[in-house]
């Protein structure tokens, strides 16, 4: 999953872009996801959500594509708020928009992390802001078979903090060096959950059915957003735990791990 590094070469081009002698303003294209999740027609405008597979616990990365009834692209700022509905409450979840909020060509890209499925427990929705119109988009989150998000509460700081971990990368891992990539995010209330960007990662990789590690691992440390970047070497295909120990200030906040079959 290569989100963060595409915005990375999105921030490098556009700052070759604005070193040219150009009088006019030029956004870089945003990448357009294609699987089409959902699609509605409500005040005027023709919504599409876009991902790249279908939406689940974890992190997904999507694109909305707003149209007007004249099927003339969009443009403008855009807002998008993420809502769990459990009936007794509603709760927002951790939302990131790596090319920024302005509706380019008609389209918005952003990534969301779901912090748990839709089902009987509740439903999912997207609440989007166009100009002066909200729109409700429902949609449908499921639970993985391998799941890629984990959680962990501290108690060790003055207020318990649960914090969301999600791996990004490997996606699909190989024998050898792979890059490591993280995106870590904490519940500060119903509505607001900010990435952190102040952790430091203990890695230590193991194998439970040989009972031993790898070394030339690299920690995961900050690049920008709450994603943190390293290397985790696999050296032998099987079931492997990546397992992360979350520090701040030399204080250890926990731990939690990944599995990874390959």
């Amino acid at each position: 999953m290569k989100s963060f590094k595409n915005y990375i070469a999105l921030l490098g081009l556009s700052m070759v872009i604005f070193s040219c002698d150009h009088e006019e303003n030029i956004v870089p294209e945003q990448e357009i996801n294609s699987l089409q999740i959902v699609a509605i027609d409500e005040e005027g405008l023709n919504i599409s959500l876009l991902a790249q597979k279908p939406l689940e616990v974890g992190f997904n990365e999507m694109t909305l594509s707003i149209k007007n009834e004249n099927d003339n692209p969009i443009s403008g700022q855009g807002d998008i708020v993420p809502m769990m509905d459990m009936s007794t409450m509603k709760h927002s979840c951790p939302i990131e928009f790596p090319a920024g909020m302005e509706l380019i060509n008609g389209h918005i890209s952003f990534n969301t992390v779901f912090v748990m499925p839709s089902g009987d427990m509740g439903s999912w929705s997207l609440n989007i802001s166009v100009g002066d119109k909200i729109i409700e988009l429902p949609i449908e989150v499921a639970q993985p078979d391998q799941s890629r998000m984990a959680s962990l509460v501290s108690s060790s700081e003055d207020n318990e903090t649960k914090y969301f971990i999600c791996l990004l990368d490997p996606l699909k891992p190989e024998v050898g060096q792979n890059d490591l990539q993280v995106a870590i995010f904490k519940k500060q209330s119903m509505m607001e959950w900010p990435a952190v960007e102040n952790l430091e990662i203990k890695l230590t990789p193991w194998m439970p059915s040989m009972d031993h590690g790898s070394p030339n691992n690299i920690n995961p440390a900050h690049v920008k957003d709450g994603h943190y970047m390293g290397k985790v070497n696999f050296t032998m295909t099987g079931t492997w735990q990546i397992n992360l120990m979350l520090k701040k200030k030399e204080i250890e906040l926990g731990e939690t791990y990944f599995e990874i079959n390959f």
